[in-house]
């Protein structure tokens, strides 16, 4: 005989007891990292559609300045540290 357990095709994780999520909560956080990239790509469609294509332009460079900022930044040093 079948136990509802055994014909469960993804059995539901338990607590872990330390404060993180289980394995199966539902979220969705790599999705959460594309918002950025989404949100200028809608703005700089948006501008392109609306003929604002120079502004679109403006909006794209510094969209990727930012990020080759943020990637290549030189590390901060704790000058207490030394």
């Amino acid at each position: 005989m079948f136990t509802t357990s055994s014909l469960d095709p993804a059995p539901k994780a338990r607590p872990t007891g330390d404060g993180t999520p289980p394995f199966d909560s539902g979220r969705m956080p790599a999705v959460k990292g594309f918002l950025p990239w989404l949100a200028v790509l809608a703005l700089v469609l948006l501008l392109s559609a609306l003929r604002l294509r120079a502004l679109a332009t403006v909006v794209s460079l510094g969209w990727l300045v930012w990020c080759v900022w943020t990637w290549f930044r030189p590390t901060r040093r704790d000058s207490r540290s030394g």
